[in-house]
């Protein structure tokens, strides 16, 4: 498995010391890709690399993740105390699946329909195969970042050499 860091608040400051560049990023899958290729060896990217930071259609052995939105293939995150969040990087606590049954919480959660449905404005010229790919990056970084899942992922902001400033 190969992940980036997955950004918030606590550390947005420091990206500059834990984040890759894309050229390092590309180098990585490009070794990866070689090696899933030849040894058939599984490899997997569960945190988003975001295709408008470097394109990841090239590489044919390793299998990228995207962000489900709490759609068809969404994965949830359930704590030990049943607490149900929509990903394991959003602090919003949905419902308690040992007060409320999964589907009801699910279905009935305005989160979630805002969650899916808000785009970041950045999005909106993407390219369509593109943005169908990533679904607009990781929201709960950006909400955890900024405080609003209508930002985009810190993650393309800061690959793209823009300064960000971190929300609270």
């Amino acid at each position: 498995m190969y992940n980036r860091v997955n950004l918030s608040a606590y550390d947005l400051l420091l990206a500059d010391r834990l984040l890759p560049t894309p050229h390092m990023i590309r180098e990585n899958l490009t070794t990866l890709d070689e090696i899933g290729g030849k040894y058939r060896f599984s490899i997997a990217v569960s945190v988003v690399i975001e295709p408008c930071v470097v394109d990841t259609r090239p590489f044919r052995n390793i299998h990228f993740g995207w962000r489900p939105l709490a759609g068809e293939n969404a994965y949830f995150t359930i704590d030990p105390s049943g607490d149900l969040r929509i990903c394991n990087h959003s602090p919003v606590v949905l419902g308690n699946i040992r007060r409320g049954g999964f589907t009801e919480i699910y279905r009935n959660h305005p989160y979630v329909q805002v969650f899916r449905d808000l785009w970041p404005a950045e999005c909106d010229e993407c390219d369509p195969e593109l943005r169908t790919m990533c679904k607009g990056g990781c929201k709960a970084a950006a909400e955890q970042c900024y405080g609003t899942l209508s930002r985009l992922d810190p993650f393309v902001t800061l690959s793209r050499g823009s300064n960000s400033i971190c929300y609270g």
